[in-house]
């Protein structure tokens, strides 16, 4: 059922029935909330598609991804998605190194390369 449902919304994607395929999505999001892969594929919903300006378009996708943080069971995924997005869609740079180092501590890894260059841009800025 769950692969289902959130195939249907791809399905609308390539389609190119964004509002059928965002519908869809948040009906996946109600039945799956811990699910991590709906959210960074609403978010990328909402940033290539969305009638919205480019900061409008930003700020949705940061939120949905924010939202599945908050929900999703296994989260390591959308922090180092989230991480990603900020720092080269949203240029925030605080909230992309707060995502890593987030994603850091789930999964031990060692990237503090990325943050202290994050904080160099940060500082520039």
């Amino acid at each position: 059922d769950y692969k289902a449902n959130l195939n249907l919304g791809d399905l609308y994607v390539s389609m190119k029935q964004y509002r059928q395929a965002g519908k869809q999505y948040l009906i996946v999001v109600e039945k799956y909330p811990v699910d991590y892969r709906v959210y960074g594929k609403l978010a990328t919903l909402y940033y290539d598609y969305a009638k919205l300006d480019e900061a409008g378009k930003i700020n949705k996708a940061m939120m949905v991804y924010e939202w599945g943080i908050k929900n999703a069971d296994e989260k390591k995924v959308l922090y180092k998605d989230y991480a990603f997005f900020a720092e080269n869609y949203a240029k925030d740079y605080a909230k992309a190194a707060a995502a890593l180092r987030e994603y850091q501590k789930i999964t031990g890894s060692v990237e503090e390369q990325e943050i202290e260059r994050l904080e160099q841009m940060m500082e520039t800025r």
